[in-house]
This record gives structure tokens, sequence and C-alpha cells, in this order.
């Protein structure tokens, strides 16, 4: 996947780049934002993952998942935030 265009996307809020627990954090949390945009509607995986593709960098996708499998497997580390039925979350 290519990189991100806007390179303020490598950095956290406070100018440092994501890695690690603050990357896994990033995600989560502009994965949510992302699925609750779609007004309860279940959003594919591989849509999400697109997504996520767009949003974060290779480095960030390297610590949370690298292909749509992983990503279901990252999202089922976060139950108490997604509900994922069929390949679709909530």
């Amino acid at each position: 996947m290519p990189e991100p265009k806007d390179p303020t996307k490598l950095l956290g809020e406070d100018g440092l780049p994501l890695v690690g627990v603050r990357a896994k954090q990033a995600a989560v949390d502009y994965m949510r934002e992302y699925v609750e945009g779609q007004e309860e509607v279940p959003v594919p995986l591989e849509q999400l993952y697109a997504q996520f593709c767009a949003r974060f960098p290779h480095a960030v996708r390297q610590d949370v998942a690298t292909n749509p499998k992983e990503l279901l497997a990252f999202l089922k580390l976060n139950r108490h935030v997604f509900f994922i039925r069929s390949n679709k979350v909530v």
C-alpha cells in the first residue's frame, strides 16, 4: 500500500512519531471514529482495512496489522470497542 500523502499523519498530537502502544491507540481511535461515522451500518473488514492503510504509514501498519486477517485479530483484541460479525465491524 502506498504511504499517506499528508506527512502530519506520521506524527501524534504532540509531534512525536507514532510507534508501539501509541500507534496501536491511534489506530483504535481512528477506526472507532470511522465505524461510528457509518451510522450503525456494519463496515466490511476489507473497507476498514483500506481506510486504515490510507490513514497510517507503513511503520504504524507493521505495529497494528499488515493485512485484513491481522486487522481482524487486532480488532478482536479490542472487543470492548468493536463488535465483529461475519467479517463486518460495528
